[in-house]
């Protein structure tokens, strides 16, 4: 039987066709799967992504406190050395007066003809050289070479070294290399204390001599009382001494005014400025 050329079944075409649904089939049940698969994941995932928010939103609301803690870190820091710097002026003031309670007292000595001449400070240590005090009086004002200079009229800080005709340059005591009489402690023991710089002082007595922490220190050579206050004593174990150190009971950075005791020691020397 004789079959046409278009009758014959085209074996070509529907191998082909079959090769498309095999692949569709294989899209189709992939791409299901696929879908699955990042349905599954994406439900994993969510709590972890919602958790992560949640802990960022925590660390983001907690990071000011934190900054907040480290400054008040800093600030308790600040705070525990101003209130040494107040508990140490207790030795010196009953009572803590107001600056400008102060200023009047001053004011008030200088007008009734007393020796104590009030001067600004214009430029503390920190500024100045070497533990110095520049001041707003000078020769005009009856300043002179070796005058000393006193705070809040009780405390003892150093002596007039130059004197020009409206300011004066003041060494303290706790000047390195300085060295200066005192009284210390309860026995009333007469020593030489050497500066150290920044308001201290050290000094090296025998261990026989009864000295503790918060015990003052007397400066003689004039009418003021103090000179300053023991922070520490140390002794190394069968050593004969003791090293004794003590500081200024006043902030040296924060003082604005001071007294000059006029003739307190003899001295020359006005330059013109």
């Amino acid at each position: 039987m004789f079959i046409s050329p278009r009758q014959k079944p085209n074996h070509t075409v529907l191998f082909r066709w079959g090769i498309v649904f095999v692949f569709a089939f294989f899209v189709w049940r992939f791409s299901a799967f696929t879908h699955f698969l990042e349905k599954a994941l994406f439900s994993v995932a969510a709590p972890v992504w919602r958790a992560e928010g949640i802990v960022t939103k925590a660390v983001q609301s907690r990071a000011p406190l934190w900054k907040s803690k480290q400054s008040l870190v800093t600030q308790n820091g600040f705070l525990a050395e101003q209130n040494a710097f107040l508990r140490a002026e207790l030795y010196v003031l009953p009572v803590l007066k107001k600056e400008n309670e102060e200023l009047k007292e001053l004011l008030g000595r200088a007008e009734s003809g007393s020796e104590a001449l009030s001067a600004r400070v214009l430029v503390r240590p920190g500024r100045s050289l070497y533990d110095t005090l520049i001041l707003d009086r000078g020769g005009e004002d009856g300043v002179a070479v070796g005058d000393i200079i006193t705070a809040y009229g009780d405390v003892a800080l150093g002596t007039v070294e130059r004197v020009y005709a409206r300011t004066a340059v003041a060494r303290l005591f706790s000047s390195p290399g300085e060295s200066v009489e005192v009284i210390l402690g309860e026995g009333g023991t007469p020593v030489i204390a050497e500066g150290v710089g920044g308001g201290a002082f050290t000094v090296s007595v025998p261990k026989g001599i009864s000295v503790k922490e918060g015990d003052t220190v007397v400066f003689p050579a004039a009418e003021v009382a103090l000179l300053g206050v023991v922070g520490a004593v140390e002794s190394a174990p069968g050593a004969s001494f003791q090293n004794v150190f003590f500081q200024f009971p006043i902030n040296l950075y924060e003082l604005k005014w001071v007294e000059v005791l006029m003739g307190g020691m003899p001295g020359s020397g006005i330059a013109p400025l």
